[in-house]
């Protein structure tokens, strides 16, 4: 569904609870099409990071500038905040976290990834992990998944009580081998935007869903 100011499309990937209004984490990918102000989402806490387009520029009417110009970039602010959104050049796709405040959500981090393998949700509840460029395999347990750019996993702790197993992720070359360490030019980065809930939304299997094919939308 598009924007209520018709200057883009969300698409929702994930929402803590899920099916009401008033949740307490919601992740999505929005595609920004033309300048313009940003919703007034007093009471939340926002994530903004770059994942396709020439830059985005935010505006704040404090007088306040800030800059996406590069896909992985991270900028976080009060959702209440009046601020509008400038295009560098034509549209971008931008993954979007909204966490409310007093919520146990750590608001996200983006990690770049070589050869070396790192850990991530080593504490219980929800870990979000988004694939921004490049492959990324993640190994939780027995189990493990190959990611692409914009999938999602979603590695949730079987209580909320529980401690979840430490996640394993890696970046994989073009054929699956382990890519040269980032800044060689021959290899792209290998990004990943991981959050952390402290209790999960529905205790189950991990799940994984490209944030393209999800059909609930509504505006950034």
């Amino acid at each position: 569904m598009p924007w209520k100011n018709g200057g883009g499309l969300t698409y929702e990937m994930w929402r803590d609870p899920p099916g009401v209004d008033a949740f307490r984490c919601r992740l999505s990918v929005a595609r920004i099409e033309a300048c313009g102000p940003f919703s007034d989402f007093s009471g939340y806490q926002r994530s903004l990071v770059l994942l396709q387009g020439d830059g985005l520029y935010l505006d704040f009417a404090d007088g306040e500038r800030r800059g996406l110009a590069h896909v992985g970039e991270m900028t976080r602010f009060g959702g209440g905040r009046r601020v509008t959104g400038r295009l560098a050049a034509g549209p971008t796709m931008d993954l979007n976290l909204m966490v409310a405040q007093g919520a146990a959500c750590d608001g996200g981090r983006v990690l770049s990834l070589a050869a070396a393998q790192a850990r991530v949700g080593a504490t219980g509840g929800t870990t979000l992990l988004v694939c921004i460029a490049g492959r990324i395999r993640v190994r939780w347990g027995e189990q493990q998944d190959e990611l692409r750019p914009w999938d999602l996993a979603v590695i949730e702790a079987p209580t909320p009580s529980a401690t979840a197993a430490a996640t394993e992720v890696h970046a994989l070359g073009v054929e699956g081998a382990s890519v040269a360490a980032v800044g060689d030019r021959s290899t792209p980065p290998n990004l990943l935007f991981c959050a952390q809930v402290a209790a999960p939304v529905e205790p189950g299997a991990p799940c994984r869903t490209k944030a393209t094919s999800e059909a609930d939308s509504s505006i950034i």
